[in-house]
């Protein structure tokens, strides 16, 4: 069942669910074509790509999956929220829908869980674009240090999940244009967890931006071998944790790779700046199209 304070004019998708050993994931299945999978970082949900999914579904099979804890999904409170368990469970439902040939579309935490379930199926994907992500450990980025001192507290972690406390503490710290997002739309971020029970997998995902950093570099050290896969890097600037150094790290990482700046943005780019990232994708798909990724299409 939808939730009532879904905004349908927004969000105005059919919700699926898939029954996984851990728990209920929910998704969107929306268009028909090449596949387009959509993977969010933390505190988001797929909420963050519904301008992306309205408009590419047209042309695209368009498939948004809530990360346990996320969004519509189920939010056991004794479920692993580790960046590999949610990589596990992406792959699993990946493996539920029949997935292949997979464009992925991947954004903060959403980058790591997409890219090693890539790198376990090079053959199977098609093209990667990213937005404000990593795949590297954190330790010395000062800005995650940081924000795992604040989580790691644990009277922030009582106040947080123990306590009636507003979602509102953790949205403004993670989300760097969180202050500028109108309140209604800040609100259909924030509802999926306004029962305090159910916070704990934004807050473990929080903590693992160092915690999970061996993890981090295996993926990294793997991804080599997405070299000559075609990517687009949709990057805002002002992200502390995965701005400009980041953008750097995946360019030279990745040499075929398309950069595209976002100036005076942060890391919610999908949601700040939906038609010019539109404007980018498109022109992106079409040039994958063109090297004969999805050959059929162009007839």
């Amino acid at each position: 069942m939808i939730p009532k304070w879904i905004d349908r004019d927004e969000f105005p998708f059919v919700v699926h669910t898939y029954d996984h050993p851990d728990g209920r994931m929910a998704y969107v299945d929306e268009g028909k074509g090449p596949v387009l999978l959509f993977v969010h970082g933390n505190c988001s949900w797929s909420f963050i790509y519904r301008h992306l999914i309205r408009a590419l579904s047209k042309e695209y099979r368009c498939v948004a999956v809530d990360h346990l804890g996320f969004g519509l999904s189920e939010k056991p409170a004794k479920a692993d929220y580790t960046p590999k368990a949610h990589s596990f469970r992406l792959s699993d439902f990946i493996e539920h829908l029949g997935l292949d040939r997979v464009t992925l579309v991947g954004h903060e935490f959403g980058g790591p869980i997409a890219m090693a379930w890539a790198n376990d199926n090079v053959d199977r994907v098609e093209s990667i674009i990213l937005f404000n992500t990593w795949l590297w450990s954190l330790r010395k980025n000062s800005e995650a240090k940081h924000l795992c001192q604040i989580f790691d507290n644990w009277i922030n972690r009582f106040y947080y999940t123990q306590l009636r406390a507003s979602p509102k503490f953790f949205l403004p710290i993670l989300v760097a244009d969180a202050h500028e997002m109108s309140k209604h739309v800040l609100q259909q971020y924030l509802n999926p967890w306004l029962e305090h029970k159910s916070r704990q997998g934004p807050y473990m995902l929080a903590r693992h931006l160092i915690r999970s950093g061996d993890w981090f570099e295996a993926q990294w050290a793997r991804s080599e071998q997405l070299a000559d896969i075609p990517m687009l890097l949709l990057w805002g600037e002002n992200d502390k944790i995965s701005g400009e150094e980041g953008l750097r790290r995946f360019e030279q990482h990745f040499p075929l790779s398309r950069p595209v700046r976002f100036w005076g943005m942060g890391n919610f780019v999908p949601q700040d700046a939906p038609n010019r990232t539109l404007v980018e994708i498109r022109g992106f798909l079409r040039s994958a199209r063109a090297t004969a990724k999805w050959p059929g299409l162009l007839e």
